[in-house]
């Protein structure tokens, strides 16, 4: 079942001027961890970018285990050969790999 849910989003951009090149930026969402926290948590991250472009942002969480995607078209993702995701169109995914075989 899937619940319909309408909270308060924000909205987060840098802006990088009419003609931007090479311009790119990461982020993580850290809800409701203290700044103190957070500024430790950026020395040593629990994630790994897998992707960032136009067509698939990824991310593979390493203490839960998981990968987080979303394909804004047809694509696939591999991270080194642990994960062979493909995608026929956009879609957005979480998915944590239980020995043998991956959960999704």
């Amino acid at each position: 079942l899937f619940t319909n849910n309408t909270n308060n989003c924000t909205e987060l951009y840098i802006n990088h001027g009419a003609a931007p090149q090479q311009a790119s930026y990461s982020y993580v969402l850290l809800p409701e961890m203290p700044l103190s926290d957070a500024q430790l948590y950026s020395r040593q991250p629990d994630v790994r970018i897998l992707s960032n472009t136009p067509a698939l942002q990824a991310v593979r969480h390493f203490g839960l285990n998981l990968i987080a995607a979303n394909f804004w078209q047809k694509g696939s993702l591999r991270d080194n050969g642990i994960a062979d995701i493909r995608s026929d169109g956009m879609a957005a995914l979480m998915g944590r790999e239980k020995k043998p075989e991956v959960e999704a």
